[in-house]
């Protein structure tokens, strides 16, 4: 395991990956929200440094570090937000995340027959990151109510099924998963 700056080519390429056989592609940022009439250059520059660049970059030096495995694989972390546009005022994040999806299945092109290439993309999960959407006391309870499960998702659900990719499925590439609870 290696934890780098995905925004740092140097970082990446000085990152210890040898003898890698599978990827998950899991570092990602929300942003600030952002009106249309006040978009930031800057800010809009770096969600896509690591949402996507980051992804792009990462996914290269593990392919140039990889050792091949008989299920190698990668899994890619996007969200709902690809296909919903996210939450209001965060349109950089929607548009990151549905970039990623296009980039899967260009990656399960790519590298098929040798490596699988999926990705999740996770609904509302209880994480910190949504310390910034929902400021509300009860916002996470509302947020619930939205969901046909009723509740929001895990970091050990969303876990889960990565590992479910990764190694146990080995006719699935191409794909994007959501792990939403129902929630579109």
């Amino acid at each position: 395991t290696a934890v780098v700056d995905v925004s740092d080519a140097g970082a990446i390429a000085g990152a210890p990956l040898e003898g890698v056989t599978h990827l998950v592609n899991n570092a990602g940022v929300l942003g600030q929200r952002m009106e249309w009439g006040a978009l930031d250059a800057e800010h809009l520059q770096g969600i896509l440094d690591v949402n996507v660049v980051g992804l792009m970059m990462v996914t290269q030096a593990f392919m140039k570090a990889r050792v091949p495995h008989p299920q190698a694989a990668i899994v890619n972390l996007s969200s709902i937000a690809g296909e919903n546009g996210g939450a209001p005022g965060f349109a950089a994040y929607g548009a990151s995340k549905g970039a990623i999806m296009a980039l899967t299945r260009a990656m399960a092109r790519d590298f098929a027959p040798d490596l699988r290439v999926n990705a999740l993309a996770p609904g509302i999960i209880d994480t910190p990151i949504q310390d910034a959407v929902m400021t509300a006391p009860n916002a996470r309870a509302q947020a619930a109510e939205g969901i046909p499960l009723g509740r929001l998702g895990t970091a050990d659900e969303v876990a889960g099924t990565a590992e479910w990719l990764l190694f146990d499925a080995p006719y699935v590439t191409g794909e994007i998963l959501k792990v939403a609870g129902g929630r579109r």
